[in-house]
This record gives C-alpha cells, sequence and structure tokens, in this order.
C-alpha cells in the first residue's frame, strides 16, 4: 500500500478524516473507504488521541492528529476492522433501520414518510460521517438546541423521538450499548405550537355552496365537515362502506396507498346526518347510482387523489370567494367544535372523531369555548337545516 495523507475536510462544525484501507483477507482483499470523526471545531468534543483539548478553528491545528491516525494505516498496523463496530449513523439508517421500519409489518405508509422528511431535512446532514459508538448526548443536545431556535415544538420533539428510536434500534441490534438520546432535550425554551384554526358552520356552509355544479367536491367537503372525517379516510372510501344510517371507517389511502386508518380507535362507524347524505345522493346520482366500488375514483379507477382535487380545483374557487382557507383538517376541527358547543360537553366529538382519548379531542379539535356521538350530530344536523333556512 502507498504511503497516503488522508483527506481532511470540515463539516457542520466538526473535523473528518478520509482515507482507503483494505479490508479482508489477501485473497479477497478490497480497498474501500473509510472516514473518521476527529474534532469540533469549537473544541466541545475531541477524538481519543487528541492531544490538544483546545479549539480546532484551522485545519493546521488538526494536522497532528490526522498524523497520529494515519501513522498505523502507512505502517500496514491498522487491523480488518470489524464493520459493525464502525457502522456510520447514515449507514445504519439506509441500510437497517429505513427497511426495518417499512413494507410489511412496519410503520404505517403516514409515519414513515414523515420519518423520512426528519431525516432529510435534519438528522441526514447532522449524522454525516458520524459513527453510532460516537455518538454522545450533548451532540443531539447541540442539535436539538439548534432546532429550537427557529422551530416549534412539535418538530423539536418529533425529531428527538426519531433519534431515539434509531439508536434503541441500534441497541438491540448489538451495534450499540446504550441509547445517547434518554437524557437528550434542548438547552432552551422550545416555542409554543403555533394555533391551528377551524372552519364555523357559516364558513364551511359558504365553501360547500360554492360548488353547487360539482356534486362530487360538496360530497367530499360535506363527508369532510359533517362526519368529520380525516382527507385519507375520505379518499378511501366505497359504496359499500354505507349505510342509510351510518358510514363504516375501514380503511385510509395515504400517497396513493390503501392502508389502515390513523389508530385502532378511527377503525369505527360514523353517524350520517341530513346534509352528508343528500350530498351522498348526488354524487351517487351523477356517478351512475354504483353501489359498490370507490366514492371518489380516478379515470383508471383507482382511488382519487383528493389532496390534489383539493389544491387544483378548491383552493383557487375559495380564495377567489374571498374566504379563509386553513386546510381540510380545519373542517374536522370544526366539527370537533361545534359538537362539543352543542352538547355541553367533549365526549360526543371524542366518539364522531374516534378519538381513543377525550383528551386529544379537547385539547387539539375544540377551538372555541351529551352522553354520545348520535345526539350531538342531531343538534348538529337541526342547526344545519336552521341555517339554511335562514331562521
Amino acid at each position: 500500500m502507498s504511503h497516503q495523507s488522508g483527506s481532511v475536510y470540515k463539516y457542520n462544525g466538526t473535523w473528518y478524516l478520509k482515507y482507503r484501507t483494505s479490508e479482508g483477507d489477501s485473497s479477497s482483499a478490497k480497498r474501500v473507504h473509510k472516514t473518521l470523526t476527529l474534532c469540533a471545531v469549537n473544541g466541545e468534543r475531541h477524538h481519543e488521541q487528541c492531544a490538544s483539548r483546545g479549539e480546532h478553528r484551522s485545519k493546521k491545528s488538526i494536522l497532528p492528529l490526522r498524523d497520529v491516525l494515519m501513522k498505523p494505516v502507512n505502517d500496514g498496523a491498522v487491523k480488518p476492522a470489524d464493520p459493525k463496530a464502525a457502522m456510520l449513523v447514515t449507514d445504519f439508517w439506509e441500510t437497517l433501520y429505513l427497511p426495518h421500519i417499512s413494507g410489511t409489518g412496519g410503520l404505517k405508509e403516514s409515519t414513515v414518510w414523515g420519518y423520512k422528511q426528519i431525516w432529510k431535512q435534519h438528522l441526514k446532514p447532522h449524522f454525516a460521517g458520524v459513527a453510532l459508538k460516537d455518538y454522545r448526548t450533548h451532540h443531539g443536545s447541540q442539535l436539538l438546541t439548534t432546532l429550537a431556535k427557529k422551530l416549534g415544538r412539535r418538530t423539536v420533539t418529533n425529531t428527538k423521538n426519531l433519534m431515539s428510536a434509531i439508536f434503541t434500534y441500534a441497541v438491540n441490534k448489538g451495534l450499540i450499548d446504550t441509547n445517547p438520546c434518554h437524557d437528550m432535550k434542548p438547552l432552551i425554551r422550545t416555542k409554543e405550537p403555533a394555533n391551528t384554526k377551524a372552519y364555523d358552520l357559516e364558513t364551511a356552509l359558504a365553501i360547500i355552496n360554492l360548488f353547487p355544479a360539482e356534486p362530487d367536491i360538496q360530497c367530499m367537503l360535506s363527508l369532510l365537515y359533517f362526519c368529520g372525517l380525516r382527507i385519507g379516510e375520505v379518499s378511501g372510501l366505497k359504496w359499500d362502506d354505507f349505510s342509510p344510517t351510518q358510514v363504516s371507517i375501514e380503511r385510509a389511502i395515504v400517497r396513493g396507498k390503501e392502508c389502515t386508518p390513523k389508530s385502532k380507535s378511527s377503525t369505527a362507524p360514523v353517524p350520517l346526518i341530513a346534509p352528508v347524505l343528500g350530498a351522498l345522493q348526488r354524487w351517487n346520482k351523477a356517478s351512475g347510482f354504483p353501489k359498490t366500488g370507490w366514492v371518489f375514483l380516478n379515470d383508471k379507477g383507482k382511488p382519487q387523489d383528493l389532496k390534489s382535487v383539493i389544491q387544483r380545483k378548491v383552493v383557487p374557487v375559495v380564495e377567489k370567494a374571498d374566504l379563509p382557507w386553513y386546510g381540510t383538517h380545519a373542517f374536522r376541527r370544526g366539527t370537533g367544535t361545534m359538537l362539543t358547543e352543542l352538547t355541553g360537553d367533549a365526549l360526543s366529538a371524542k366518539q364522531v372523531l374516534r378519538h381513543a382519548n377525550v383528551s386529544t379531542t379537547t385539547a387539539a379539535y375544540v377551538k372555541e369555548m351529551p352522553k354520545e356521538g348520535v345526539p350531538g350530530l342531531k343538534l348538529f344536523e337541526q342547526k344545519v337545516l336552521t341555517a339554511g333556512s335562514g331562521e
């Protein structure tokens, strides 16, 4: 092996050393790239063989450590390393953790998508060149503190949760002994989540009535508001899910893929009231009176991408009418708000929205301000009819 100096580079506040070496026995040896984490530029962490415990602002200051680490490589004294012992966090994500949570038996499609977004935006750059075994609690605290300066509490918490899940899996795979995320936290106060919006009855009706010649859109919006369904649940509806009095929520469509509803409690029937029944009947008639199959389907016979329909056909019309657009979940929050106001408590809203706990309903879905969902919806129905009659 020829003499090499190695390549020293700086990324995201840390110095790294990259070099080439051979792996395997003499008959099957192959040349591979290796990357070692050296020291932080600000001196907060150091390689165990670093003789200096100060800052490393210049490349020159890190070169003595490079020479120490490259000597055994050039002398041929480096033994083939156990690839697991030096596995990078980024490699672990790609080769082990992501396949573990994806596909059959893994997490829900929507959860995996959210994890991928967090990884791409926040964690992949943070973990570049870092080995699982070298990661420490204070490294993560630095990241969370940086995020907390500009992002909300939910983003910081979700990022920490994903980090912890990654290292927990690494522990259980025998690659590291402990999870460095257990005591990890941001070192400043995190920002309160922004207030979410909910549609009141008058605004919801105004939006629905913008589409008198489009029964599919009226039906979709009515299901969002009068039944409190999620957009993925509306996409997943089939005509045979309906009876004269209720609709059974059996599935959802998330980014084009059929999956189970968000939670176990979400798989439940929802009562139907007059406004949504009327919208359903009009759309069923316009569709040729089907009794089975997808309620909203594209020209290929597959479930329609309702998020695309919203963006292309609904949002421009709503904005042109000078009405507020808060997103599809604002209809669901409006359902919870209206049911709670009409019945005097959140239990009716909990049952219609199919939350596992009433605390979820009151914390996130009741935006203003008795025993089961049906009476609450009957009051809701009467209020809608009254509003429609102009009384």
